[in-house]
């Protein structure tokens, strides 16, 4: 019998019988056709599959496995035809399982009360004080909680993939615990996007350990969001063994999908609430916020770190000279020199008109903060900005920084006199001959 490959979309286009489906499901079949989304049409094409098959419009075979795969297949009406979808599963030890997720969808059912934790994720992104999580450490700290109230399980835990992302500072999974199922976890999980499972740890040798501490189960799905930079899994555990039925399997993935889609929300409402339209960096309200958790965190670990305050040189001559387009231009400019310059774990905002606030996170002393501020200074004088002049014709012309700085404990001690100190050393910066840096002591010592 000849072999054809095909793509998902082929076919939910042309060889399934989706006459025979609700209207709604017809619905839900043009809308992925349209957005063409590879993991959507997948898991609707196996979801239909399914239904077909209980409505006798297409025979459900036995699953056959084959080395480092799982073939399952459908035989098409009044032919020969089988459709076979195939998915590669990794090696695995007797007694783990690894499932494709869109196998799990299905028809599982559970009463709408049931789902109130998938709501409460959302609801999360604004707490009672009306602010946004301070980072994404809070939004994971609510994943496992949404775990255990869903799935009725006894713990979760979300385990960062390796390296850790910037995205992820400040989280770390609870002191001691260790993933059960980590030695899989990586190829099965992150890597193929299968849920991992063991029903039974007592039936399954590398895991004989966890049975004798009474963890008789043990599931692991992905959590990954691009637009967050979060990656990692998700792993459950329960006492019973075979706790994970198909209703909870479909429930685990469900809450894996749901809390994706709340961390790009919560990208979105980032954006909105704490980025700079023009310039792309953080605004003055992220930054008033950031610099009180910096130097909570500095004061914690007995480290020093640095407020720096950058301010464009003479910048009204280019709104006068060129126009408020090429004013805009140079903010432009001048922040892609500042974010590109700075190390991974500083940040940098636009305070307002044309100054910048810049936090160097502990520990940097004096020494490194001069350092990297005079490489940003030199950084941005010597790359001359192209802004577009009211003559419509292109100009290059010369931008410099004056930066002031100020050295948390040593200049001051808390962020409202941190931020003082550090515009007193800007104002000596500013003074003729200008782009240069100038640091609070200095200011002291006359």
């Amino acid at each position: 019998m000849q072999r054809i490959s095909i793509t998902f979309r082929e076919l939910l286009e042309r060889i399934l019988p989706l006459d025979q489906l609700t209207p709604t499901d017809l619905a839900r079949v043009r809308d992925a056709l349209a957005e063409g989304n590879p993991g959507e049409l997948e898991r609707l094409a196996f979801h239909h599959l399914e239904r077909l098959g209980r409505l006798g419009a297409v025979r459900r075979l036995p699953d056959r496995e084959e080395p480092g795969a799982r073939l399952l297949r459908f035989q098409l009406p009044g032919s020969l035809e089988i459709l076979s979808l195939r998915y590669e599963t990794p090696p695995l030890p007797p007694g783990l399982a690894a499932h494709p997720r869109a196998f799990l969808s299905g028809d599982a059912t559970v009463p709408a009360a049931e789902l109130r934790p998938l709501l409460a994720l959302e609801h999360g992104l604004i707490d009672e004080e009306n602010r946004l999580p301070s980072g994404r450490a809070e939004l994971i700290d609510s994943l496992p909680r949404a775990a255990r109230q869903l799935l009725g399980c006894d713990d979760a835990t979300f385990f960062p993939a390796a390296p850790q992302s910037e995205a992820l500072a400040g989280y770390a999974p609870p002191p001691g615990v260790a993933a059960l199922l980590g030695a899989w976890t990586g190829p099965a999980v992150l890597e193929r996007n299968l849920i991992l499972i063991c029903q039974d740890t007592a039936a399954c040798p590398p895991l004989a350990a966890a049975a004798a501490r009474g963890i008789g189960t043990a599931a692991a799905v992905r959590i990954r969001s691009a637009s967050t930079g979060v990656s990692g899994a998700l792993e459950v555990r329960a006492r019973p063994a075979g706790f994970f039925t198909p209703v909870r399997l479909a429930l685990l993935d469900l809450l894996a999908e749901s809390f994706e889609a709340t961390l790009t929300q919560a990208a979105r409402l980032e954006r909105i609430a704490f980025v700079d339209s023009l310039t792309g960096l953080y605004n003055r309200a992220f930054f008033q916020r950031e610099i009180v958790a910096e130097v909570a965190r500095a004061r914690r670990e007995g480290k020093s770190m640095a407020l720096c305050i950058a301010d464009i040189d003479d910048f009204k001559r280019f709104n006068t000279e060129f126009g408020y387009e090429a004013g805009n231009q140079v903010l432009a400019e001048a922040a892609r020199q500042l974010r590109g310059g700075l190390r991974p774990f500083d940040s940098v905002a636009r305070w307002g008109g044309e100054e910048f606030a810049l936090l160097l996170s502990a520990p940097v002393g004096r020494e490194e903060a001069e350092i990297i501020t005079q490489r940003l200074r030199r950084a941005v004088a010597e790359t001359k900005a192209t802004v577009t002049g009211l003559d419509q014709r292109d100009h290059r012309v010369q931008v410099t920084l004056s930066i002031g700085i100020a050295l948390f404990p040593s200049d001051a001690d808390t962020p409202e006199e941190l931020w003082r100190r550090a515009n007193q050393a800007l104002l000596a910066a500013k003074q003729p001959p200008k782009n240069r840096i100038f640091f609070f002591s200095d200011v002291e010592q006359g």
